[in-house]
């Protein structure tokens, strides 16, 4: 019985990834979003951030997107907003989609903030995909650097 269960339970993980591939090209749009809560801790002090961050994007070529995002960050009652411009490349692929890439930005506080980021698309359709992210951000400014890890960022893309 167990086996049984086990034997579906990875015919459905296995029908799920095996979906319909993302019809992605050059001059193909996206629009897509993703989010993220965070354990942050400074100064001794531990807080929960939460950061939504909506974006859109450009296919110059079947795998080389130009991104450009909003970032909206809250945490124990201060708010901030960043704008970051990058660049992505997705590796050729059937059904999963992997990626990686880089950004520059500015945050509201003006430090500037170079990172890299990589994740997987997971198609729901040929024109949707769940993003399974993280990036890696440095902050550079006001005599200091600082390193920014949001790992398990959940998102959704969509192309036309």
């Amino acid at each position: 019985m167990k086996s049984l269960a086990l034997a579906s339970l990875l015919s459905l993980s296995a029908s799920a990834f095996a979906g319909e591939p993302l019809d992605i090209h050059a001059g193909t749009m996206e629009l897509g979003g993703s989010g993220t809560v965070e354990l942050l801790a400074s100064n001794g002090d531990t807080f929960v951030a939460v950061l939504l961050a909506p974006s859109f994007g450009y296919f110059i070529t079947d795998n080389v997107e130009l991104r450009a995002g909003v970032g909206i960050a809250a945490a124990s009652g201060v708010s901030s907003v960043g704008v970051d411009l990058g660049a992505q490349y997705l590796f050729p692929g059937d059904s999963l989609r992997p990626y990686a890439g880089g950004h520059f930005g500015l945050g509201d506080n003006s430090d500037p903030v170079v990172g890299a980021q990589g994740g997987l698309l997971v198609p729901l359709s040929s024109a949707i995909a769940l993003d399974l992210g993280a990036r890696l951000d440095l902050i550079l400014g006001q005599g200091m650097t600082a390193v920014h890890l949001p790992v398990g960022a959940l998102g959704v893309r969509g192309f036309f």
